[in-house]
């Protein structure tokens, strides 16, 4: 149950599988709920109609918890109450702002953690600002309550869709996905940015060293190019920014540029995973906000207009780590893995949705199967358990809906439909018409004429002769082909050989 809401959650992110497809789909959301219906939509759905069974069931989660039978060494079954706490939530800044409902990435107020207002200037920008006023728990509530989707508080237009399950935790709960803001985001701007001090012959040279840059068995990505960035993986970004940038950069900028940017990837580096030495955790924390700080400091003298949202939130990062430990253990990688995955299963570029729906449904339904042991930990009496998937309803929820809207998968399952077989029509075979000629006259190049070739007596490559009446002439082919076709071009001919005598 917990899989189907963050899996609903972070289909968001569909539109970069099927936004460009001639069906013009430019949102998918995929949601199983208790009426046993899938949803299918296009734009981007009303958010409390679109997850509020789920909520409900993890309400009644965290009110109750579940119950889970432990036995001991001497096989007595005892049954144990567990608590549910919901730690946090994560994602980019348009699915946190969707479901927060808060302000989106290019408002004056954004930040979800403090009360630093934007400045337009083309775009919204988030100057250095010290100190920083911190949003608090009670303000997160407090400008909720006053926030209407027609005129925001402070960035809120109303109470959050997930403020129940957090209670007083927001925006304490929040963390903010390094992949998208760090890698995708910053990492991807800097890079940009520092191509256009180059020439090309200097990033041609810069490539060749980042694709024939030696890394362990374990890396399974590559460098990105400098001169393509449109389709960049985060992973590719990753191994950029924590290990080849500064080391491949230093020889092609000025020494102060790049000691710079190792500002910003020793900040990450710090609070990205376990070291290789033992640091400190509070160290690794103080360390981090300093470089941070001076990063954003003087982010404005090498780079112009870079300071957006994305770069602004990096102040934050070291609270982040202090509450919930490393930026590669909060990342939404392991999602974007999921959306890669589910994205997979389509063929061609018709009904997409229905087909993604489909061998999603299967998946789950084969992976998520309980048999009925004696010996499981779950007692049915104690608690009952939420399960989306119910093998004796869910199997035929696939038949009875898929059969409805997708015909391909029913016509593999059952090997027949309703639809009649269209006719089948017999491939063109072109076959061409030389009937008839356009011949010059052997003796007379002046004189053209059009022939049939049934009046032909005898051919020899491009020289016939041709029969007329009693009387013989032999004639030289100019062309081949139908009536109207040498009757529209023989007069081109004509003129053509009246320019040659002409000019001879």
């Amino acid at each position: 149950m917990l899989k189907a809401f963050f899996d609903a959650l972070f289909c968001v992110t569909l539109p970069k599988l099927i936004g460009s497809h001639v069906i013009q789909v430019n949102f998918v959301t995929i949601l199983s709920t208790d009426d046993d219906t899938t949803a299918v939509g296009h734009g981007k759905p009303n958010v409390f109609e679109w997850i509020s069974d789920i909520l409900k069931e993890l309400l009644d989660l965290k009110l109750n918890g579940i119950v889970v039978n432990i036995p001991d060494s001497s096989g007595h079954v005892s049954p144990i109450h567990f608590e549910i706490i919901f730690l946090g939530i994560v994602g980019d800044l348009p699915a946190l702002a969707m479901m927060l409902n808060f302000k989106g990435h290019n408002g004056y107020y954004a930040c979800f953690f403090c009360l630093t207002r934007g400045v337009y200037d083309t775009k919204v920008l988030y100057p250095f600002t010290r100190p920083l006023v911190e949003r608090s728990s009670d303000d997160f509530k407090r400008f909720a309550l006053e926030g209407s989707p027609q005129n925001d508080c402070f960035g809120h237009y109303g109470m959050s869709v997930i403020s129940e399950l957090y209670d007083h935790d927001l925006p304490s709960a929040i963390m903010i996905d390094y992949l998208h803001t760090s890698l995708l985001r910053q990492t991807k701007t800097i890079i940009t940015h520092l191509r256009e001090l180059l020439s090309i012959s200097e990033i041609e040279r810069l490539d060749t060293l980042l694709k024939h840059q030696s890394f362990p068995h374990t890396f399974n990505r590559r460098l990105p190019s400098f001169l393509n960035l449109a389709y960049v993986k985060g992973s590719e970004l990753r191994n950029l920014l924590l290990y080849a940038m500064i080391p491949r950069l230093i020889d092609f900028f000025d020494i102060e540029l790049v000691s710079f940017l190792c500002l910003f990837v020793c900040g990450v580096r710090l609070l990205h995973g376990s070291p290789v030495v033992a640091v400190d955790r509070c160290i690794r924390q103080q360390l981090s906000s300093q470089l941070f700080d001076d990063y954003q400091r003087n982010v404005s003298q090498y780079f112009n207009k870079i300071h957006t949202l994305t770069c602004h939130l990096h102040d934050h990062y070291p609270k982040i780590y202090e509450d919930f430990g490393s930026l590669s253990s909060t990342s939404t990688f392991p999602f974007e893995d999921f959306i890669g995955y589910l994205g997979d299963g389509h063929y061609g570029s018709r009904n997409i949705a229905e087909q993604l729906i489909f061998y999603y449904s299967i998946d789950f339904f084969v992976n998520n199967a309980v048999d009925d042991r004696q010996d499981s930990f779950i007692d049915p009496d104690s608690y009952e358990m939420i399960d989306i998937v119910n093998v004796d309803k869910h199997d035929k929820r696939i038949i009875l809906h898929h059969d409805s809207v997708l015909i391909i998968p029913y016509i593999m399952a059952t090997g027949g439909t309703e639809r009649s077989r269209r006719a089948a029509k017999p491939p063109a075979i072109y076959t061409p018409d030389d009937s008839f000629l356009c011949v010059m006259d052997a003796q007379n190049p002046t004189d053209y004429t059009c022939i049939h070739n049934s009046i032909i007596a005898k051919s020899s490559g491009k020289r016939v002769l041709v029969k007329d009446g009693n009387t013989m002439s032999e004639k030289i082919i100019i062309a081949r082909g139908i009536m109207s076709v040498i009757s529209r071009e023989l007069p081109n001919y004509r003129l053509a050989v009246d320019l040659e005598h002409t000019f001879a």
